[in-house]
């Protein structure tokens, strides 16, 4: 069919190429009981999908990461890094999601079996068997590992961005079940936070307590052995000068054994630190037992002398504030001390700096994003100073106590015995107190530490369903995974 267009030119369209309104129109309308058969076939079948399906419910519990809560020792004193003083969001969400946390929670859940225990009505589903289960006649409840596998499923741990708190976020068909989970997993996270806190103070503790009965035992075989001299040799008397000698000997050996409980205390620590690293970095180990800088050692012996003579004169004057001349020697110890401290404090953060120069770079192997192993390190390189400071310390009290000891030797013959048994005695006495103090200091700093994880919100039960399951996908690439959100409980997919 020829046509002309409105510039006059010439074309040809054909009849097939013609659109007939009316003809689709006709085509429709003898089709309509068709169109309308499977509409009715679709609404049908997709509504009788939806309500074969079990309904899901979703509950959060909320939990806060308090970044500036921390405590006050030698690490935090020198923390150059920061990473005392800011908990990474990262790194408490991967402890979330760690099998080891997700396994303690099955526990719990297995050991509770009801979600309501005290009726003992509902059985947790999430812990009842698989079908494949029950057929290898595993019973009554699922194999940790499904368990685990289900956790993957159901349970979502995520932060809001630029926010110190975690959401766990768990989808069960039982509304309650829901909060159970959600909130098991916050305790659990609580209460394992709890322990990784106190097991710093709860070693020390623990080591003060074996220290302690062994120092009592000690004082008791003093005593008893004192007693027994003086009911075989009679009453003794000792001169003043005596007396004074024994009574500093014995208050510089106290000082002395509490020196060396010290250094214990802090070799355990450093050997717990070192067992840690040699799993990371083994070569760290090395550096770390010789890297200690002799400036830093000279200033903590010189540091040590003055300590020690300041507690000499303060012992050995007991008015000494009514003396204006001993004032004055206090006073100039007291300044010397601080002008040492400030230039000890100086070194150690600079010496700091320098060993954690080559802490890594994206893409090397000692690259640490998380941080761990510079807070690590920082310990290590802590506690040997902190021990440092106390061989120093033992080094001069040594060097006092060997000086008195030439004293102690002059003391007639007669008495001599009498003196060394009531030397022993009184310097047993005085470190048991000294360490019954420490032990209670302990125990304070153990119960103290509460960490630095808190519930906010514990989850409740919901009383809206969300979509069915199947309108959700797992995302295998992660533990918990990741959620296509319902559209009624969720504005987005979050893939993480």
């Amino acid at each position: 069919m020829e046509k002309i267009n409105t510039n006059g030119q010439t074309f040809f369209q054909t009849e097939e190429e013609t659109i007939n309104l009316y003809e689709v129109i006709q085509v429709l309308y003898r089709g309509k009981w068709l169109i309308i058969l499977v509409f009715i076939l679709v609404v049908l079948a997709t509504a009788t999908f939806t309500f074969m399906q079990d309904p899901i419910y979703e509950s959060t519990a909320v939990v806060l990461i308090e970044k500036g809560k921390k405590g006050v020792g030698l690490t935090e004193a020198f923390d150059i890094t920061g990473l005392s003083e800011q908990r990474n969001i990262k790194n408490e969400i991967e402890i979330l999601k760690s099998r080891s946390l997700a396994e303690a929670v099955a526990k719990k859940l297995i050991e509770r079996v009801y979600v309501d225990p005290e009726n003992k009505k509902d059985t947790i589903l999430v812990i009842l068997p698989s079908k494949k289960e029950l057929k290898e006649g595993i019973k009554p409840f699922a194999k940790i590992e499904t368990i685990l596998e289900r956790f993957k499923e159901d349970v979502k741990i995520e932060s809001p961005r630029d926010a110190d708190i975690i959401k766990i976020t768990v989808r069960s068909k039982n509304p309650k079940e829901a909060a159970l989970i959600a909130n098991t997993f916050a305790d659990s996270y609580y209460e394992r936070n709890l322990m990784m806190s106190r097991n710093e103070s709860r070693s020390v503790r623990m080591f003060l307590e074996e220290q302690l009965a062994e120092k009592k035992k000690l004082l008791s075989q003093a005593e008893a052995q004192l007693e027994n001299y003086m009911k075989q040799a009679g009453v003794v008397a000792l001169d003043e000068e005596s007396k004074e000698l024994i009574k500093q000997l014995s208050d510089l050996e106290s000082k002395r054994g509490e020196t060396i409980v010290d250094i214990s205390s802090a070799k355990r620590k450093l050997d717990s630190y070192l067992e840690q690293i040699k799993q990371i970095e083994p070569e760290f180990v090395k550096v770390a037992t010789e890297a200690l800088d002799p400036y830093i050692k000279y200033l903590q012996e010189e540091i040590a002398k003055l300590e020690v003579t300041r507690d000499q004169i303060i012992a050995q004057n007991p008015k000494v504030g009514s003396q204006e001349v001993l004032n004055k020697s206090l006073r100039e110890i007291d300044e010397q001390l601080a002008s040492l401290r400030k230039k000890l404090q100086d070194k150690i953060s600079e010496f700091l700096k320098i060993g954690f120069a080559s802490s890594g770079s994206p893409g090397t192997q000692s690259y640490d994003p998380t941080g761990f192993v510079k807070e690590l390190k920082q310990k290590i390189l802590l506690t040997e100073i902190e021990m440092s400071a106390y061989e120093a310390r033992k080094k001069e009290l040594d060097r006092l106590i060997e000086q008195l000891n030439k004293k102690f030797e002059t003391i007639p013959s007669k008495l001599i015995d009498y003196a060394r048994l009531e030397r022993t005695r009184l310097s047993n006495e005085k470190l048991y107190l000294l360490i019954e103090e420490k032990y209670q200091e302990a125990m304070i700093a153990e119960r103290s530490q509460f960490g630095y994880v808190q519930i906010i919100d514990y989850a409740t039960p919901g009383d809206k369903a969300c979509k069915s399951k199947s309108s959700f996908e797992f995302d295998n690439r992660h533990r918990f995974g990741a959620w296509i959100r319902c559209d009624d409980c969720f504005r987005q997919r979050i893939l993480r």
